[in-house]
């Protein structure tokens, strides 16, 4: 800020960078105030999300809610329409939960792992769940290695075909793929035989029969949160509109995803049998300790204290890549759980989607009332 005033900088570009500051220094109405200061031809799409996150911090719900609705409207006209990419990617999810079927698994061929190799942990959950600050305190461990939404599972996959080409596998194709994963993971970070590797992307949620095929061994870590707090998170995100990003755009897309991705985790549970461990978000903010102590224990990790402080290894790890860039170097904090009650008549329309996960997951049925 300082070199751009001193090398005569317009200060409506300047107004720009500053309102993101006073966000950071929590003086949110001087940041809204600074905001009406940005020209319209200069980060028209972020300019507009700040604005709904600032409004956000200071709870005046309604008027957030509208400004990320607007905010959400300019993304959704991208020339890479999203929202078709979006739909495009909820029907293959539906096409592929037609295949998981007992008729479909039995069909498999037998195929033992022949390789030495240990078996990633793989951390899934819906986007917004806790996951990068479940990571960040994972990469904390001295035992663990961590890879953050990285393509080797992607790449495999696609090279095998999808879904559909899962039965026919044998042991040789197996071993194969798995040679490419592992080789792909040591292209991004060295893997030293003996370190723990946790391969971290949320939305491997719908990857469990691909992960089960190829690492039978693995251990699944699930990072659960209130379906109506995910949702509406994930809708005040300012994500990178990939086709899976791109259900964000508008609640009742976000809603349609969520329904899909947990009906792909459930009916993939039915009729394989993952080792799965649950990490429950309103658990974590409320004891970090409480919730991953037991963690260690499952993954084989000696417990320690040091991987707690998520804070000195986030400022540690460089750039973050996810949308929770700005939290994770945070303190932790309450204030985003049971936050979708003060937009609860915004949320209504996603209720029917969203109302038998809740209920499934404990947390209660959302038409009923104030939890």
């Amino acid at each position: 800020i300082e070199r751009a005033r001193r090398a005569g900088v317009a200060d409506g570009a300047i107004a720009f960078i500053e309102a993101l500051e006073l966000r950071r220094l929590r003086k949110f109405e001087e940041g809204l105030a600074r905001l009406k200061d940005v020209p319209a031809d200069i980060e028209r799409v972020r300019t507009a999300h700040v604005r709904a996150t600032l409004l956000e911090r200071l709870e005046r719900s309604d008027e957030a809610f509208a400004a990320f609705e607007n905010s959400n409207r300019l993304m959704a006209e991208s020339p890479t329409e999203p929202l078709k990419r979006g739909a495009q990617l909820r029907d293959e999810l539906k096409a592929d939960i037609e295949l998981l079927t007992a008729d479909w698994r039995d069909s498999w061929t037998k195929a033992a792992i022949e390789d030495d190799r240990d078996d990633p942990v793989f951390l899934v959950g819906f986007p917004r769940s806790g996951t990068t600050l479940l990571d960040t305190i994972l990469m904390g461990h001295p035992d663990a290695v961590v890879m953050e939404e990285q393509p080797p599972l992607n790449l495999v996959e696609q090279d095998l075909g999808g879904s559909a080409a899962l039965p026919g596998l044998d042991a040789a194709a197996i071993a194969a793929a798995r040679r490419r994963y592992f080789d792909e993971v040591e292209k991004i970070q060295p893997l030293p035989r003996g370190k723990l590797l946790v391969d971290k992307s949320p939305l491997f949620l719908y990857r469990a029969p691909l992960i089960h095929r190829l690492f039978p061994r693995a251990r699944i870590i699930l990072a659960l949160r209130h379906p109506c707090d995910v949702i509406l998170s994930c809708y005040m995100s300012n994500f990178r509109l990939n086709s899976a990003m791109a259900n964000f755009l508008r609640l009742e897309d976000a809603a349609a995803f969520y329904d899909l991705c947990f009906t792909h985790w459930k009916q993939s549970r039915a009729l394989f049998p993952l080792n799965v461990h649950t990490i429950v978000y309103e658990r974590l903010v409320e004891d970090v300790g409480a919730e991953v102590g037991p963690l260690l224990d499952w993954l084989g990790l000696e417990r320690n204290a040091d991987m707690l402080d998520h804070q000195k290894t986030a400022k540690a790890r460089g750039l973050i890549t996810t949308a929770s860039y700005s939290q994770v170097t945070e303190p932790i904090y309450k204030r985003a759980a049971g936050r979708w009650e003060r937009y609860r008549r915004h949320l209504e329309p996603a209720f029917e989607k969203l109302a038998p996960w809740a209920v499934e997951f404990g947390y209660g049925d959302p038409r009923s009332g104030p939890a």
